[in-house]
């Protein structure tokens, strides 16, 4: 939109004459904030970097190898993939005269094979922050229903005053920041708060705000929990005031934290089983990845037994159930239909049951059929072949449907039913014998 206020007009002015990153920030960027990856065969390896291949030199997944096409350096991963894309968000922290400014740039890197990599990078949205906090957004249009895509922004439109929508305040202008570029401009009253450091996934400009006004952000950024910092940075707040007991004693016990959603996992575990989340000998283990594959055993045992019982429950329902049919079955099972070509009995058992449905690519298994009391079963075969399956409804004495293969209907299907229904006395005779 266009600017309307004094602040708007004049911020938009110095948006204008802002300069443009340099070349220094793009190299940082194609080398820092996207992935490099080499993807490998039984024989190969394929650089994302310039689309060459190499010979698989028995490398492992997850380890380093260098191009010697371009001499990119590249994680290996066993993959048959021949195109890969990638994208991602950096901040860039300036000062622009008497403004804290958050510049937010977008990131795409794509390749395929036989061709060199491609980048682009754009500069999507800019926060201007005076000094009593107030904040202009200058940025990129957004596309239509664009909330919750990761790359929401018209790349062609120009950069103006932009203002949330009450319908989607908490995405419209928000980005997930990766990475943030390690020569940061703060001006000189916010350097006092120790925000100028490379804090993975944390946005500079929220985390300056939890560092300023919420008193658990300063203390771990203090006592470089920098790992926490940047998990309650991106909106996960509920976890550190849940646990800020038992984070206060890995700060008093100098324990770092360094995987947030293994240890909130390790956490939740402990609580299950009633452990003292304010005992450093749990909440601060020697070994942290032993003690957390130690309860998530445990717990996995638990899920078996569990699961395990539920079983033998239904086993035990599906058995009485199972005599409840074989009782009600036993008027019908020596019932006969038949006009010398199509032959229809009943279906007598749970196995009949089961290759009934297996076979007509139907529910009458799966929806449990052999359950109803109130309907019975039976199945049109010519010699050993299945036709249609027919429901009969014990109480009308209705033929309620006759399914063929994935229920439809076969050339014989209006024979059955006449069938059927020409013989429906001889149901009701066996059902009241």
């Amino acid at each position: 939109m266009k600017p309307r206020t004094k602040l708007q007009f004049k911020i938009m002015e110095l948006s204008n004459r802002l300069p443009m990153f340099g070349l220094e920030v793009d190299k940082w960027a194609k080398e820092k904030v996207v992935s490099h990856n080499g993807y490998r065969t039984k024989k190969f390896i394929y650089c994302t970097e310039c689309g060459q291949y190499f010979d698989n030199t028995g490398i492992k997944d997850g380890r380093k190898e260098t191009c010697p096409h371009c001499g990119a350096d590249l994680v290996i991963t066993t993959s048959k993939k021949r195109t890969d894309k990638e994208e991602r968000f950096f901040c860039i922290v300036d000062k622009f005269e008497e403004y804290q400014v958050f510049r937010y740039v977008y990131i795409l890197r794509s390749n395929r094979t036989g061709k060199p990599v491609h980048y682009f990078i754009d500069e999507v949205m800019q926060k201007w922050m005076s000094d009593d906090e107030v904040v202009t957004i200058i940025a990129k249009g957004r596309l239509m229903n664009s909330a919750y895509m990761f790359d929401g922004w018209s790349h062609s439109s120009e950069m103006q005053i932009r203002t949330r929508s009450m319908s989607y305040n908490s995405f419209d202008y928000e980005v997930y920041v990766h990475m943030t570029y390690p020569v940061q401009k703060w001006k000189s009253e916010y350097k006092k708060y120790g925000v100028n450091r490379q804090i993975k996934g944390a946005d500079p400009y929220w985390l300056l705000k939890g560092v300023k006004h919420e008193p658990k952000n300063e203390t771990l950024l203090k006592a470089k929990q920098y790992n926490l910092l940047g998990y309650v940075t991106n909106g996960n707040a509920s976890f550190i005031n849940r646990y800020w007991p038992t984070i206060k004693i890995c700060i008093r016990n100098k324990y770092i934290v360094k995987d947030v959603s293994m240890y909130n996992d390790y956490l939740q575990l402990l609580e299950r089983y009633h452990k003292d989340l304010r005992n450093a000998y749990y909440v601060c283990p020697k070994n942290f990845r032993k003690a957390h594959d130690y309860y998530v055993v445990k717990r996995r045992k638990e899920q078996e037994k569990s699961e395990k019982e539920r079983l033998e429950r239904e086993m035990l329902k599906q058995k009485e159930a199972e005599k409840k049919f074989l009782e009600r079955i036993g008027k019908f099972v020596d019932l006969v239909i038949s006009d010398n070509k199509l032959t229809i009995v009943p279906l007598k058992s749970l196995d009949e049951f089961k290759q009934e449905g297996d076979t007509m690519h139907h529910c009458v298994f799966a929806n449990g059929y052999w359950k109803r009391s109130d309907c019975l079963i039976l199945s049109a075969r010519i010699g050993d072949k299945r036709i249609e399956t027919i429901e009969v409804n014990l109480e009308t004495f209705d033929v309620v449907q006759s399914r063929g293969v994935c229920n439809n209907n076969t050339e014989y299907h209006e024979r059955i039913i006449q069938l059927v229904k020409k013989n429906i006395n001889l149901i009701r005779q066996k059902l009241t014998a």
